[in-house]
């Protein structure tokens, strides 16, 4: 009985989150990285936070909770660090003093090293 009462909150609450982020604005932001050097990304440690490339999610960060697989490498210490030179949307959501959810959508666009002759 307890467990199905605490998977009855859990999505309860998932649904809440959801609804009020669906009548929230979503900001959206471009960016592009180099990936001549090992791509490493900022963690918002006060937010949900996904990564994704070509609509599949490969990294969550949740308050304590993480989750990594390729090409997520590392997912620690406020930074997740990838492996390949692949376009990235990172998904932000958060919530105001006021109890406000928040969304941000990043695009990150990997620049390959150019070849020198």
């Amino acid at each position: 009985m307890y467990r199905n009462v605490m998977a009855s909150n859990c999505v309860l609450s998932l649904l809440l989150v959801s609804a009020a982020v669906v009548n929230a604005e979503v900001k959206e932001r471009h960016s592009s990285y180099s990936c001549c050097e090992i791509p490493t990304f900022q963690i918002n440690k006060h937010a949900e936070t996904t990564w994704s490339t070509n609509d599949t999610t490969f990294a969550v960060s949740s308050g304590a909770s993480t989750a990594c697989r390729p090409p997520c490498v590392k997912l620690e210490d406020g930074r997740m660090t990838v492996d390949e030179c692949v376009n990235i949307t990172v998904t932000v959501v958060s919530t105001t003093e006021k109890d406000v959810a928040t969304e941000e959508r990043i695009h990150y666009y990997g620049q390959p090293c150019s070849k020198s002759p």
